[in-house]
Parts: C-alpha cells; sequence; structure tokens
C-alpha cells in the first residue's frame, strides 16, 4: 500500500503511543495512522491470541523485532518491559497520553458495551472485555498507581533523547489529531 505524500515529510516516522488502558491510544492511532499514512500495530493483537491467551515472547518478538526496523510506523498499546524498551529505542517520537483514572474506567466499560454490538477491531476474535472486565479494571487501576510512574522513570532514565509529547488524554480525537497535525 502506498503511503499519503504527508507521511514522507513529518520530521519522525517512528512513533510510540503509551498511556493506561482506556486513555485513548488506539483511537488516536488510528486517526494519527490515516493523517499520516503511517501504519498502526495495536499491541493488543500481538500480545493475545484468541480467548485472552497470552501470547509468548518467543511468538512475538520476531513480529516485534521486525516492525521496530521498519522505516515508518505507530505502536500503541502496553507490553512488558523488554519489549517496551525495544520499541521505544527505535522510536523517533514518544507519545503518552495522560488521562484521569475515571475516565479511562468509564471509557472500558464503554468498549464493553459497544463490543457486545460489533467486534471490537483493537483486538483479536474471540477476546470479549466482557469476560475479562474486573481483571481489566483492576489492571487500569494498578497501570495508574504503579506501572506509570515506572514507565516514565524508564523514559527519563533511558530515552531523554527521545522527543516526547504529552497529550491530554480528555480531549477528542479530533482535537488530539490536529495538535499531530501541528507537530509536522
Amino acid at each position: 500500500m502506498e503511503r499519503p505524500r504527508s507521511a514522507s515529510r513529518l520530521p519522525f516516522q517512528r512513533v510510540a503511543v503509551l498511556g493506561s488502558p482506556g486513555s485513548g491510544k488506539s483511537t488516536l492511532s488510528e486517526g494519527w495512522g490515516r493523517i499520516t499514512g503511517l501504519p498502526v500495530l495495536h499491541l493488543d493483537l500481538l500480545v493475545f491470541k484468541p480467548g485472552w491467551i497470552f501470547a509468548t515472547m518467543e511468538e512475538i518478538a520476531p513480529v516485534l523485532d521486525a516492525r521496530v526496523q521498519e522505516d515508518g510506523w505507530i505502536i500503541e498499546g502496553y507490553t512488558e518491559e523488554a519489549q517496551r524498551r525495544r520499541i521505544l529505542a527505535a522510536a523517533e517520537r514518544i507519545v503518552l497520553l495522560e488521562t484521569p483514572f475515571e475516565i479511562c474506567i468509564e471509557r472500558a466499560v464503554q468498549r464493553m458495551e459497544e463490543q457486545k454490538k460489533a467486534p471490537n477491531r483493537f483486538t483479536q476474535e474471540d477476546c470479549s472485555y466482557e469476560d475479562i472486565m474486573d481483571k481489566h479494571l483492576e489492571f487500569i487501576a494498578h497501570y495508574q498507581e504503579t506501572l506509570h510512574p515506572g514507565i516514565l522513570r524508564m523514559i527519563d532514565e533511558e530515552f531523554s533523547a527521545t522527543p516526547r509529547v504529552v497529550l491530554d488524554g480528555r480531549l477528542s480525537v479530533e482535537a488530539l489529531c490536529a495538535i499531530v497535525k501541528s507537530l509536522r
């Protein structure tokens, strides 16, 4: 697939999008991908097999290693630390979505309700949020309380030379994409 001409004019071609579940990473990345022509990798599609079964490192590593070596991409989502380091080491821009806990919870519940009507395009088939909602909500709390501060420390200590953009995840995807357009 040929990329729109606008993708070739961006000062950065490899973008890591990080944030809590429900922060807006997938929605922002899809919109940004449409604007820039950069392909989007949703890590949930790689990390989870149907039925919310975790893929092994042996299954994930070759796919992720190949992707991060490509010329341009947007990779969004949460993965374990070694994989996150691979992504951040190759990224030319780090985007952090800062979204309040209550909004992340609200969006997670909304996504579950939407998935009852139509499949979620950001997850594998047979991955129903309804089946894991309690664990998903617990993970959002764990991410915000424990994982997020550690990720910020990792970025500060190991990837401080990579330009970083912090976005307010309460904004609409249209507003966030307008900010993205201005980054050119």
